[in-house]
């Protein structure tokens, strides 16, 4: 139970992170528009779930090495949300979201381990 007020963070849910950067990654080029819009705007959705847990991990990650890789992958993550969409994402940049997505999450896996 949290206190009235406290924030809450959402669960990450693991496997549906993996099915949507994988419906990207696994068949680049191949998608309609409408589900390319829907995978986009669930990946924008991941990515800002994602990005606040492994801001919070990062003093405690073991390793120059793996800090400097997440310090990387945050700030091209934070640069992805803040640019503004206007009308359809090109394959190119839902392509880079699931790529983001995808290392995220293994960075947030990595951490939950450590």
């Amino acid at each position: 139970m949290t206190a009235l007020g406290a924030p809450v963070t959402p669960a990450v849910d693991a496997d549906q992170v993996r099915r949507t950067y994988t419906a990207v990654l696994g068949a680049p080029g191949t998608i309609g528009d409408e589900q390319r819009a829907h995978l986009a705007g669930m990946l924008r959705g991941q990515l800002q779930l994602l990005v606040p847990v492994i801001e919070a991990r990062l003093p405690g990650m073991a390793g120059r090495f793996n800090r400097s890789a997440a310090q990387h992958v945050l700030a091209e993550a934070l640069a992805a949300l803040a640019t503004p969409i206007r009308g359809a994402l090109p394959d190119e940049s839902v392509f880079d979201l699931a790529v983001l997505v995808r290392s995220l999450l293994a960075l947030y896996e990595y951490t939950a381990a450590a």
